[in-house]
């Protein structure tokens, strides 16, 4: 046979092969898996390029492509629990603490996660101190895998810096709610805030939880926060409400809403926001607030105020702070495995969690000298909160951000100390209708107590005997009894 002949069958072999490899392709990348991941997002236009710029990632790393659905802010806590009920496919789904994660982990809309981490994710499982997984545990199981964020609590004041520096205060010292009344005086009695915010404390519970948090834990997963167990008792549940550190805080807020240190319409105020400055970035006064590392920076620039955070006692962390961003496996998907190894990939590799941060280089970011400088219009294309999407300490900074940023998080969230309720998720459902009844006592109430807008001596109780005829007591026995269970296992 002639070498002209032996050379065109050859390239006729190759041909086929190369056919065959190109159809082994096309057939491997038709029956190659696709999961459908959930968010917590209002949809953009976007969000089916980011996918496909994450597919081509994933198909290569775990063998298999993404489709991101993205469940409006407005339309998640309805429609969610409805998907979960249908026979759609659902692979893995974003969740929250406050957004009644324990209640569908308990419920059975979740994996439990325990054996796939140790065995399928290890790099993954590493990569969270034992601490946050012990906060993920429903009854013993892990079924959420949380994202890497603030995982604490530091509870304080946001106050101007010129007032902090007027008053000498030492941003590095903790203080007590004890130690604010002459900083308030000093600002009540400044021009710049005769007609504006002196004294914030929110809409809700926040400065009773700031205050009360120096002699009280909180049960943060049951209605309220008004039930918990005193740091030198923990083994034992209360009702912070009748304790006598509520009534001094109640009497001390009267007083200072007396002396006009409380706005006077605290109680029924919408859209604080609004109120922080004059319009003008002066007038801010004092907030409580939570801090969150270089909150400085963009508290600063929201409210057009120099600001700094004083912070009132210890940093903590509780189940409810390390599962405000989480993901889970649904429990109906066909691809358990796959969706946990997607997991890992959107908190290990920064590839997948830039994209699903930031979106597409070029096209809602660019990078300068390593950071994110935003494209015009970004939000109208793609956004996604960088809470939302997997471990912080792998995303790119903003330009604006410090280049410690993440050590900052990672020495806060070491730092804090768990609460005594940390892995405790009680079940509610023999005590339900009572801990609505209790709730809509506490909402009544509590508000108006605990930022000094009715005198105490008169309301408070009132406020007792009312949650004493909605079963308080019953809440506390059922909550102690599931209580001494969780300490004995």
């Amino acid at each position: 046979m002639s070498n002209r002949k032996i050379l065109k069958k050859l390239a006729c072999l190759l041909m086929a092969l190369a056919m065959l490899a190109s159809a082994a392709v096309a057939v491997a990348e038709e029956e190659m898996p696709t999961l459908e991941v959930f968010f917590y997002a209002n949809t953009l236009p976007d969000v089916d390029k980011v996918a496909e710029a994450v597919s081509e990632i994933t198909a290569e790393t775990i063998g298999c492509k993404v489709h991101f659905n993205f469940i409006g802010t407005t339309e998640y806590d309805s429609n969610l629990p409805l998907m979960l009920a249908s026979k759609d496919q659902m692979d893995v789904i974003w969740d929250a603490s406050h957004r009644d994660y324990w209640g569908r982990a308990r419920s059975g809309a979740y994996l439990d996660l325990t054996e796939m981490l140790d065995t399928v994710t290890p790099n993954l499982k590493a990569s969270l101190e034992e601490k946050v997984w012990e906060a993920a545990k429903v009854d013993g199981g892990i079924y959420c895998v949380p994202n890497y964020k603030d995982m604490f609590y530091q509870g304080g004041f946001w106050m101007e810096k010129s007032f902090a520096d007027q008053l000498g205060i030492d941003l590095e010292k903790t203080y007590t709610i004890a130690d604010i009344e002459p900083w308030l005086e000093v600002i009540h009695q400044d021009p710049d805030h005769e007609n504006s915010t002196l004294m914030l404390y929110g809409t809700n519970y926040n400065f009773p939880r700031l205050a009360m948090s120096e002699y009280f834990s909180y049960l943060y997963n049951i209605n309220g926060f008004g039930i918990g167990a005193r740091k030198d008792d923990p083994s034992t549940i209360v009702n912070i409400y009748a304790s006598e550190e509520y009534a001094d805080l109640c009497k001390l807020a009267y007083d200072w809403y007396q002396k006009g240190y409380i706005v006077e319409d605290v109680a029924t105020r919408d859209n604080w926001g609004s109120y922080y400055t004059n319009g003008s970035g002066v007038g801010f006064g004092l907030k409580v607030g939570q801090y969150a590392p270089l909150g400085e920076v963009s508290n600063s620039l929201t409210y057009g105020a120099d600001l700094v955070f004083v912070k009132i006692g210890d940093c903590v962390t509780s189940s409810m702070d390390a599962l405000g961003s989480v993901y889970c496996v649904a429990a109906k998907s066909q691809y358990p495995e796959l969706s946990l190894k997607f997991i890992e990939q959107v908190d290990t590799n920064p590839a997948v969690k830039n994209l699903m941060t930031y979106g597409i280089e070029g096209v809602q970011y660019n990078l300068v000298d390593g950071k994110v400088e935003y494209i015009d219009g970004y939000m109208d294309s793609y956004y996604l909160d960088n809470y939302k999407s997997g471990d912080m300490r792998n995303s790119y900074l903003l330009a604006a951000e410090a280049d410690n940023k993440y050590e900052l998080y990672e020495e806060y969230n070491s730092a804090a100390i768990p609460d005594c309720f940390v892995g405790f998720v009680p079940s509610l459902s023999d005590i339900e209708n009572t801990v609505s009844a209790c709730k809509s006592v506490m909402d009544e109430y509590a508000k108006l107590l605990g930022n000094g807008a009715v005198d105490p001596e008169v309301y408070l109780p009132m406020f007792l005997s009312a949650l004493e005829e909605a079963g308080i007591n019953d809440v506390i026995a059922e909550l102690q009894a599931q209580y001494d269970a969780f300490l004995a296992e």
